[in-house]
């Protein structure tokens, strides 16, 4: 009798440690498991709001930069169209100036007209045959009031990606006028690619209306369609 009195109490306390062992492990797994979830939550949600707030101040940037570059433009515009000049020599002289007024516009502001007339400050001259209204900066400018970006293209002379920034300057007697400047897209794409999200992220621009690629790190990519 004394024996099984002494063996009973054991084989109570091995049925509940074989209970509450697995018991206790389950607890644990599952307060890991909630554990897991909610820090992962947290983790998502702060890198979220961290990306939010740097792609924010990022395109407030290239924002600027655009506006910048836009104004800067628009200033020359008024400039040419304020100005009487003596001579075509003394309007020359003024848009050589705009060889250097941003590095990304390296060739300066130009003009051309539907009788093929030319004036460029950089010394390009176009190719026999070439004319002025069957160029897509030359169409573009027909429509609007003030410089404005157009579609991304290969420049012939350089074979790199370039976007004009356009305007119609005059249009009297039948004789419609262009000024225009073309902004380095390989310009443009190493100073966004300076530009750093979270530390290992980086930004491109791209054209939202045709969805190419304006700038970007890989040059390959510019002038693709995203």
């Amino acid at each position: 009798m004394s024996d099984n009195r002494s063996k009973k109490p054991t084989g109570i306390s091995k049925k509940l440690i074989c209970t509450i062992i697995p018991l206790m492990a389950l607890a644990i797994i599952m307060m890991m498991t909630v554990n897991y979830i909610t820090t992962k939550n947290t983790i998502i949600e702060s890198a979220e709001q961290t990306l939010e707030k740097e792609t924010d101040a990022n395109v407030n940037t290239i924002e600027l930069f655009v506006e910048s570059t836009l104004s800067s433009l628009n200033r020359v515009y008024d400039t040419m169209k304020t100005v009487t000049f003596s001579s075509e020599e003394d309007k020359l002289k003024y848009l050589i100036t705009t060889c250097e007024m941003q590095s990304e516009i390296p060739m300066g502001v130009y003009i051309g007209d539907n009788t093929n007339y030319w004036l460029d400050p950089s010394g390009w001259q176009p190719p026999e045959g070439y004319q002025v209204i069957e160029q897509s900066w030359y169409q573009e400018g027909l429509t609007h009031d003030s410089f404005t970006l157009g579609a991304p293209y290969v420049d012939a002379s350089t074979g790199t990606y370039i976007v004009s920034a356009t305007a119609l300057f005059s249009s009297e007697n039948g004789v419609d006028a262009v000024i225009s400047a073309d902004i380095s897209l390989d310009a443009l794409s190493k100073d966004i690619a300076s530009i750093r999200v979270m530390n290992s992220g980086h930004c491109f621009l791209v054209d939202t209306e045709e969805l190419t690629i304006l700038a970007h790190k890989n040059a390959e990519l510019v002038g693709t369609t995203l």
